[in-house]
């Protein structure tokens, strides 16, 4: 809806996303080492960014799903299955000693996660 309103905000946008691109890859390649606080920055920027979305993400998704349980809609049972995975890996992953790398996160990760 936005985009058939205003055209340049999407080009606006690319153009932001291109310049990003080019400054990263300057740096990647060293064609100018004074890039490198700017390309610093950026990769800051898109860790706390993608980390907020993945943050944004997972809360959409468990409350999508408790909704639909509390409701009680027609797949509400593979609703539960959702959540209650996502709490015992998140647990299993909080839990243990070696976090990720643990052996209870590589257990749930091939019982859980790799089926789905």
């Amino acid at each position: 809806m936005l985009a058939q309103r205003a055209p340049w905000i999407n080009r606006f946008a690319l153009l932001i996303v291109a310049l990003v691109a080019g400054v990263v890859l300057a740096d990647r390649f060293g064609l100018n080492p004074q890039l490198r606080p700017v390309a610093n920055l950026l990769y800051t920027w898109a860790l706390l960014l993608s980390a907020f979305t993945l943050a944004l993400g997972i809360a959409t998704v468990v409350w999508v799903h408790v909704e639909r349980i509390q409701q009680g809609t027609v797949e509400w049972p593979l609703s539960l299955l959702l959540v209650v995975s996502f709490v015992l890996v998140l647990t299993a992953g909080l839990a243990t000693p070696g976090g990720v790398t643990g052996a209870l996160m590589e257990w749930a990760f091939d019982a859980i996660i790799a089926p789905g």
